[in-house]
């Protein structure tokens, strides 16, 4: 029998919708243009695909990109505040998310949150990309996870986490980890501890660059985590296993500024 739909889960559904539209999977006015990540919608291709895509084009401002020989840099602290609670999974036909704050996306002061350069945005969503897009020297990780964010004048700002193999399961993915099988249209909530899902040592990589799906927004503030998360071989077969290879290109870095407070990864 469905599940009734509740006040609560009339508002999860509409949260999950606003971030859709903000991440580019849907847009105000219907359904966006359909993309993949191969062939003749793939990412050489994104910007012929429709007019609001054209930044996808722009290899000059663009994310992913390699994080090696970054500058090293006494950068602020990310301003972490986090709180256990609900989330609700979804399946948007390129990814698995966990939406957080989904029972109330109107409220004014969200338990989730981060300051990056004293501008403090709310935590929208956690996606994760098989294998990872931003690479260091070359190198992927099996996994990439990407906590979205977006501040009061809707800036967005997304906190990337490297995903390598350990020995154990790790019980903080576990229960999204399970969630997976989510099929598309249809939500699940499960119980998260983002703080968990996060390396005990973080020092980033910082920059400034896009959204890594169309439409490719552009004033994305990046943090990258240069620490990796551990998850076990099976957490990470079961990432691939709903989704694999959707990973955007790497992208030029250009004249752009990336820094590092991580003194061992600098480019002194």
């Amino acid at each position: 029998m469905p599940r009734p739909l509740t006040r609560a889960r009339l508002a999860a559904l509409a949260a999950v919708t606003l971030i859709l539209v903000v991440t580019g999977t849907a847009s105000a006015a219907g359904a966006a243009p359909h993309w993949t990540y191969e062939g003749e919608e793939g990412p050489e291709h994104w910007a012929e695909l429709d007019e609001a895509y054209k930044l996808c084009a722009d290899a000059s401002r663009q994310s992913p990109i390699d994080l090696g020989h970054a500058t090293g840099a006494h950068l602020p602290s990310l301003g972490y505040r986090f709180a256990k609670g609900d989330a609700v999974v979804s399946n948007n036909g390129h990814t698995v998310m966990a939406a957080a704050n989904a029972a109330d996306p109107a409220q004014t002061n969200p338990a989730d949150t981060i300051v990056i350069d004293h501008r403090r945005y709310a935590l929208l969503q956690m996606h994760f990309h098989v294998k990872s897009e931003h690479v260091v020297d070359g190198r992927h990780h099996p996994a990439e996870a990407h906590f979205v964010y977006r501040s009061k004048s809707g800036a967005i700002g997304v906190v990337g986490v490297f995903l390598d193999r350990g020995e154990r399961t790790n019980p903080a993915w576990q229960p999204f980890v399970d969630a997976l099988a989510t099929p598309q249209g249809a939500t699940r909530t499960v119980s998260l501890d983002w703080n968990a899902m996060l390396p005990r040592k973080r020092t980033t990589v910082r920059y400034r660059g896009s959204l890594t799906t169309p439409p490719c927004s552009e004033g994305v503030e990046w943090a990258v985590e240069t620490t990796a998360v551990r998850v076990s071989q099976g957490q990470l077969r079961a990432l691939a296993a709903a989704y694999d290879h959707n990973d955007r290109p790497v992208q030029p870095v250009g004249k752009r500024r990336v820094l590092t407070d991580d003194w061992a990864l600098a480019d002194h």
